[in-house]
């Protein structure tokens, strides 16, 4: 046990030395060239076919923008055809009913960045030529975003210019160990056993209960925020890593417990997936089709694909693209707009918006939250009932 304890200490301590090594370079082309190398290791020693995937794919990419072959003339046939490939690698044990399942790592994260990479390269193709083969694998490679994203565009990421200072590396570590620390105390332990163990085996064992559906709906609140609180951590871990490294990192979330409609939830919630379906499903379908609505449900349905083509995701996906669809006719409503030009009413719009829409995103999320199929269809029998 000492012996263990003692080898893992060394190993932090050694990681965490040469990670100081490699922030603190100041020639940016060494520092980029450490990076891909520690990246490379990271990945490697996580899952060695991940990193074999990501390079075969990426190296293919860059081969066919250097190369200035015809591959990616009809952007469209490239999208569909990596959206099915990303399909195929997340949810091939749905599609074909095999058991074991093994899931690349931060797959639907580098798919999806490499896919706005191709996007944007067919918009500027001169710029994107000229990209260097260094800037191309750092950006790819990028230990802190391989898991928990962003999907951080090409153009966005850079180096810093500005060095931190001592003193704002130190409030950086005094931050990461915090957020590990909420991470592994409130997450993983108070939030997860109130939703997972507590109110879900209320769930289960009390099913012809009264009550039923306020246990339901509080796990679904409790399993949406400690989603969220997660998903919100290793991103700021992520993020904290990456500007220690002295990289650019996008926020990914900006309070989305405090938004005030369904709109503006996905304006704030998981930020670099909202706008990547905006700019690259969005705005396409309604150019195509001039339907606002369509549209919404296809970006929708984008997002659930990204997660999984289970139908609990897709059913989802159908229901925030109807909540979406929703608020925008009330939105250009008479009543809604003259309420929205007075104070007390557009008060009332905002605390009462706010109230419905985690309401919404809560129960919604409860289909998502519990895996069991056979007991979600009891749920909803013992609710009508």
């Amino acid at each position: 046990m000492v012996n263990n304890i003692l080898l893992l200490f060394s190993v932090i301590l050694i990681g965490w030395s040469l990670f100081e090594k490699v922030s603190t370079l100041q020639n940016k082309q060494i520092k980029k060239y450490a990076v891909i190398f520690i990246s490379i290791v990271i990945i490697g020693w996580l899952d060695f076919y991940s990193l074999i995937l990501l390079t075969i794919y990426s190296s293919f990419i860059i081969f066919v923008i250097k190369q200035r072959l015809r591959w990616f003339s009809n952007i469209l046939l490239f999208v569909i055809l990596n959206v099915f490939l990303l399909i195929v690698l997340k949810d091939y044990y749905l599609l074909f009913d095999i058991q074991h399942i093994y899931v690349p790592l931060g797959v639907s994260y580098y798919f999806f960045r490499l896919i706005s990479l191709v996007i944007e390269y067919s918009r500027n193709k001169e710029k994107y030529e000229k990209i260097s083969l260094l800037d191309y694998y750092t950006y790819v490679y990028f230990f802190p975003i391989f898991l928990a994203g962003p999907i951080q565009r090409f153009q966005d990421f850079y180096s810093l210019q500005k060095p931190l200072t001592i003193s704002e590396r130190k409030r950086k570590y005094i931050y990461l160990f915090f957020v590990i620390l909420v991470k592994l105390v409130i997450i993983n332990i108070v939030l997860y056993n109130l939703s997972y163990l507590y109110l879900y085996d209320k769930i289960v064992n009390q099913l012809n209960n009264y009550h039923i559906t306020v246990y339901l709906y509080l796990f679904g609140l409790s399993a949406f925020i400690h989603a969220y609180m997660d998903l919100m951590i290793y991103t700021e871990i992520s993020k904290t890593i990456a500007i220690l490294l002295g990289f650019s990192k996008q926020e990914n979330f900006n309070k989305p417990l405090l938004a005030t409609n369904i709109s503006k939830f996905w304006q704030s919630w998981h930020m670099s997936l909202s706008n990547w379906t905006r700019d690259y499903v969005f705005f396409p379908f309604l150019i195509k089709t001039r339907k606002v609505w369509l549209s919404t449900y296809a970006s929708m349905m984008m997002i659930g694909i990204w997660h999984s083509i289970a139908w609990n995701w897709l059913f989802w996906a159908f229901m925030h693209g109807s909540a979406l669809n929703i608020y925008m006719w009330l939105r250009n409503r008479e009543t809604f707009k003259i309420m929205a030009n007075h104070k007390i009413g557009n008060y009332f719009l905002k605390i009462s918006g706010n109230i419905v829409t985690m309401l919404f995103v809560s129960s919604v999320f409860i289909f998502i939250a519990i895996h069991d199929y056979s007991l979600i269809i009891k749920i909803i029998k013992a609710i009508f009932n």
